[in-house]
């Protein structure tokens, strides 16, 4: 090979190429690298499609869930709510549990009440559509009529029309025959395609007025729109800092998303050890290749080359290796989760109805990659150590 500036890339490409009279340690190296780039492969596939899941899940469950509540003071709250930066939009909201009677017996239930006509943005031009939140438009005040999800009326075979009793334990009132809650028949007016996960109570929609009779409350609040239902954070801090009371998505679906984003964690610590292992590898490899090379180390010191001039031709060789690996891992990672679907519908394999959602970020392969040449860095500066602190005096003299 012909040497070129900067003289140490030059060696250490000669190093890293040269696998003739060294081929256990260049074959070391060579698995290596491809040990490498599965790994970082894997880690990007499995990253942009549990991400892809995480905002398909997010969309769907966070979507029509109040991401939160607050407890209106006065008009100053509201202002101050708007001026949230996460904050898109709110309007007059209340909830409550209840108890509901169906043909089949008794349950509980989510009662929920709002008014999109008070839907309120930043300003008169930023307040979004109605209809762009995916919420349905409750019935009108006063008919006492209510909107229950679809796959609830299929399980009880309810239709338009039939009457449900509700029962609100909260607020009772004490008369002559004791503590007694409040109830009164709603009609079933309309349904939605609502979500409806097991174990949970089932959500009712009816007019704001209409709830706030059937709970005897006359607490007044707002629910939150969010630009991201994970900001939630941010703006939980900024609303306990001003002493407003409210709650939020986390205190029902809170535990469900943390298991989702420990899977993702726990997928990619599992994945990391093959990159590890790989890691490992390269400095197993490079000292093998100090250890060879002790006869030519002292040389280049003899001829007049630094101890830091060696450290950087066995770090530079170190890298190139680990690069070569993660530019294949990323060129292989990269079209492999955009044709996910496709590979795994050639297997047999259906994780999820419809398209598997993939979502690749530019700045999580970049720090992947990123990552995986600091460990690399890091695993080949022993043996780069070892190679700088060699005497050309005893190798010399021992040859």
């Amino acid at each position: 090979m012909r040497l070129f500036a900067p003289l140490q890339l030059a060696i250490a490409l000669r190093y890293a190429l040269s696998g003739r009279t060294h081929k256990f340690a260049f074959l070391v190296a060579l698995m290596a690298s491809l040990g490498m780039a599965v790994g970082v492969c894997a880690l990007i596939t499995v990253s942009a499609v549990m991400s892809g899941l995480q905002t398909r899940l997010k969309d769907a469950v966070l979507s029509t869930a109040a991401q939160a509540v607050v407890q209106v003071k006065d008009e100053h709250t509201i202002h101050f709510l708007l001026s949230l930066p996460e904050v898109t939009a709110l309007m007059p909201y209340l909830s409550g549990q209840v108890l509901l009677q169906t043909p089949d017996g008794m349950q509980l239930a989510d009662f929920t009440g709002y008014d999109l006509s008070a839907l309120q943005g930043k300003s008169a031009d930023a307040a979004p559509a109605p209809q762009s939140l995916g919420l349905p438009q409750p019935p009108k005040a006063g008919s006492y009529a209510l909107i229950a999800p679809q796959l609830f009326l299929l399980e009880h075979g309810l239709s338009l029309g039939s009457n449900l009793r509700l029962i609100a334990a909260s607020n009772a009132r004490y008369t002559p025959l004791g503590l007694t809650p409040t109830q009164r028949i709603f009609t079933v007016a309309g349904s939605a395609a609502l979500p409806l996960p097991p174990g949970s109570a089932v959500t009712l929609i009816a007019a704001l007025e209409d709830v706030r009779r059937l709970l005897r409350t006359k607490e007044q609040a707002v629910r939150l729109f969010l630009s991201d239902p994970f900001a939630i954070e941010s703006v939980a801090q900024e609303l306990t800092a001003a002493g407003l009371t409210f709650t939020d998505w986390r205190a029902q679906q809170g535990d469900f998303f943390k298991a989702v984003a420990l899977e993702k964690l726990s997928m990619s610590v599992m994945l990391c050890l093959i990159i590890v292992t790989a890691a490992f590898n390269i400095l197993s490899a490079l000292t093998m290749l100090v250890s060879a090379r002790t006869r030519e180390i002292a040389v280049l010191k003899t001829l007049g080359c630094s101890r830091g001039f060696i450290l950087q031709i066995f770090l530079l060789q170190g890298l190139i290796c680990a690069a070569a690996g993660i530019a294949l891992g990323v060129a292989a990672g990269i079209p492999l989760s955009l044709h996910a679907q496709e590979i795994l519908s050639l297997m047999g394999i259906s994780i999820t109805t419809g398209e598997l959602p993939v979502e690749l970020n530019p700045g999580h392969i970049a720090l992947i990659a990123l990552s995986c040449l600091t460990l690399s860095a890091l695993c080949t500066l022993y043996p780069a150590l070892k190679a700088a602190s060699c005497a050309p005096a005893a190798h010399l003299s021992a040859a």
